[in-house]
This record gives C-alpha cells, sequence and structure tokens, in this order.
C-alpha cells in the first residue's frame, strides 16, 4: 500500500485516455512516454502473485491504480456498486437507489490522483489481469 501512494506521490497532470497498461508481479516500470502525466519515470514492485493496471486519463487529467492478489480471498460481502439493478446509474447512496448489493469477488486496492488515497473496492469479480486492468480502465 505504501508503494501505491508512493507512486501518486509522484504523478502529476496533462490530457486522452488510454488502456490500462499492466503491472505484473516483480518489477514494472512505467515510462513518461507511456503516460504524458507523469514527472519522471517510475518502477513499481510488486509481490508475487500481485497483479494490477494504471489508467493514464490524459482526457480528464487522472491517473489510477488497482492490484489484486491472483489467489486471495474471494468473498461474498455488500459493496457499493456504480449502477443498480434497473440501470439507474449510483452517484449518492439515498433512499431511492439500490447502490449497496452483495458482490462476489476480489478485493481491488485502488487509488486514483483525484482521490489521493487508497480504498479497497470490490468489482465482484476474480483477480484476473483482464479483470483488474478491465475495472482499472473503467475509473
Amino acid at each position: 500500500m505504501k508503494k501505491i501512494i508512493l507512486l501518486l506521490a509522484c504523478l502529476v497532470a496533462s490530457s486522452a485516455a488510454s488502456a490500462a497498461l499492466p503491472l505484473t508481479s516483480g518489477p514494472n516500470t512505467i515510462r513518461m512516454t507511456d503516460c504524458d502525466l507523469l514527472a519522471n519515470d517510475i518502477d513499481i514492485i510488486l509481490s508475487a502473485n500481485v497483479i494490477g493496471g494504471i489508467q493514464c486519463d490524459e482526457a480528464n487529467n487522472f491517473i489510477a491504480i488497482s492490484v489484486c492478489h491472483s489467489s486471495g480471498l474471494v468473498a461474498e460481502r455488500s459493496a457499493v456498486v456504480t449502477e443498480d439493478d434497473s440501470g439507474v446509474i449510483c452517484t449518492v447512496v439515498q433512499g431511492g437507489e439500490n447502490c449497496v448489493q452483495t458482490v462476489t469477488g476480489a478485493s481491488f486496492p485502488t487509488a486514483t490522483t483525484n482521490n489521493g488515497t487508497v480504498n479497497s473496492r470490490f468489482p465482484g469479480s476474480t483477480c484476473t489481469t483482464g479483470n483488474v486492468q478491465t475495472y482499472v480502465d473503467g475509473l
């Protein structure tokens, strides 16, 4: 988690969303040529079986990172979702929206330069390279 926060401290801003950059177990180098929002090249070292992705959204001027452990806990839990069962976009959890639902899946610790903190997110999927990259692309 400290590495994620350190990564966010190294980021600055600029502008055209791109596909998530993959992160694999071990050393990962993200270069300024990969993301114009970076102030310098960064190295991210992930533990064994940890995978993730970085979204460099130049159009909206933010960077997001999400990771998960491929053999971590997969559980059923209540989580705030982005869209309720009827397709209503959840912006604020109020009585008329069904934004807290039961999901089954892995925890995806996630941070963005917009929020500045690491939060565990529960997108309702298992931890695979494709799932974490799709999730971070949707932030």
